[in-house]
């Protein structure tokens, strides 16, 4: 083989390998984009279902917060008709005793 065919065949593998190199990158360049695209989808769908489950909790735990402050509320109102009750009693028992001691010190 003469020198200049050496040659040639040289350039033409080189001319070969960069064009085997080019399309690998551009493969590569594919994959690497398709990657990112469906990293993006998956970070999405995994955000949207962290954020429903977080509103679940919300709504869960104010539900039983809401039920909790129902459940004081009653309790609160049980306690202060108690109370009234209780003050009632006192209050003209107290009247009843503060009129004894008067009309005593009278008599």
């Amino acid at each position: 083989m003469e020198a200049s065919g050496v040659l040639h065949e040289i350039v033409a593998i080189e001319y070969s390998a960069k064009k085997l190199y080019n399309e690998a990158m551009d493969l590569q360049s594919g994959y690497d984009g398709l990657i990112e695209k469906e990293a993006n989808e998956l970070h999405e769908k995994l955000c949207a279902k962290a954020d429903k489950r977080i509103e679940e909790f919300e709504k869960k735990k104010v539900a039983e917060a809401e039920s909790h402050i129902a459940e004081l509320d009653v309790q609160h109102k049980t306690d202060m008709d108690r109370a009234r009750e209780s003050f009632e009693t006192s209050k003209e028992q107290l009247a009843m005793r503060a009129f004894e001691i008067v009309v005593d010190k009278d008599a």
